[in-house]
């Protein structure tokens, strides 16, 4: 089937279904979900400075927490969509370009940590945990989201489609087509 097809007939159930009553739920739940999220960061407790120590410190962790908790669930129609809808060739590309921008930032993310350690004096003997600090850190990008979707559309991909006929079904409808003329 061509790609225009596929996607003029995704396109069709999309609107089917934003037409229907269950939109308005989902979209409902969706944005109840998003702000729940998001609201996590108003709680506070005793972990909220658990990553800092000599090497820097970060936002409190249930705000770290819910950013990147408030990205993955931001992104989720998106990527429930092209699971649903998506063409292989399609998601192995957003799969593939969302685990490479995560491997990017990922990088650049530890070079300038690796560089501003060598800034301060001291710094040098705590470099690994800079590292990691300024990648948790990083709530303005869907880091995590993306290195989670990119892994989800390349496992979907992988997993093989699911058969109608079964087993003994499958084998004898090979031998019947095998002895055909």
């Amino acid at each position: 089937m061509p790609v225009s097809k596929q996607f003029h007939l995704g396109l069709t159930s999309l609107l089917q279904w934003r037409a229907s009553g269950k939109a308005v739920f989902w979209i409902a739940a969706w944005l109840g979900l998003l702000y729940g999220t998001v609201s996590l960061a108003k709680i506070s407790s005793s972990m909220s400075g658990a990553l800092c120590g000599p090497w820097g410190c970060t936002a409190p962790l249930e705000a770290v927490i819910a950013c990147h908790l408030g990205w993955f669930i931001l992104l989720a129609p998106l990527g429930i969509w092209l699971v649903r809808h998506g063409i292989s060739r399609q998601m192995w590309i957003a799969g593939i370009s969302l685990l490479l921008f995560s491997a990017t930032v990922i990088a650049v993310l530890c070079g300038l940590s690796l560089s501003e350690s060598f800034t301060i004096p001291g710094a040098t003997k705590y470099i690994p945990h800079r590292m990691v600090l300024k990648i948790i850190g990083c709530v303005d990008l869907p880091l995590f989201a993306a290195l989670a979707w990119g892994g989800w559309y390349l496992w979907t991909v992988r997993m093989p489609a699911p058969s109608s006929l079964s087993a003994s079904e499958h084998d004898n409808a090979k031998h019947t087509a095998g002895n055909a003329p």
